[in-house]
């Protein structure tokens, strides 16, 4: 087999793992109430990853609350340019509630990603700078 044709079947193999993984990923944008309040709820399937993202001004402190009828893994991130930022980020998370002080007006996303084969239900709750 040429090199090239080698790298035509490696990039057919990507194309198809890509398009198998976006799939199975969920995007969902952040719509705060007018009383700063955000929630979400929703299936997660199994080997599948759900982000929910929206824009945070520098200085913006968000108590959130995450819970999972089983385990999921979780983070929070924004990018800078081509690196991620984690400020949170922990594996096995069923129920985890902390407070996020944003360092830099950015899009922040709360990704939860399914290890499992099986779906789980998951469930975020945001309150914009709380009192």
């Amino acid at each position: 087999m040429s090199v090239r044709t080698r790298m035509s079947v490696h990039t057919i193999g990507l194309f198809f793992l890509f398009a198998s993984l976006s799939a199975q990923a969920e995007q969902v944008e952040i719509n705060w109430e007018a009383d700063g309040r955000f929630g979400y709820e929703g299936l997660l399937e199994g080997a599948a990853m759900t982000e929910i993202c929206g824009p945070l001004d520098a200085n913006a402190v968000v108590e959130w609350l995450v819970k999972s009828l089983s385990p999921v893994d979780f983070n929070i991130h924004y990018h800078q340019g081509e690196e991620v930022v984690y400020p949170t980020r922990q594996n096995g998370v069923s129920n985890l509630t902390d407070r996020l002080t944003a360092t830099t007006a950015e899009t922040y996303c709360w990704m939860f990603t399914n290890p499992q084969t099986t779906p789980t239900v998951i469930t975020l709750d945001l309150q914009l700078n709380p009192d």
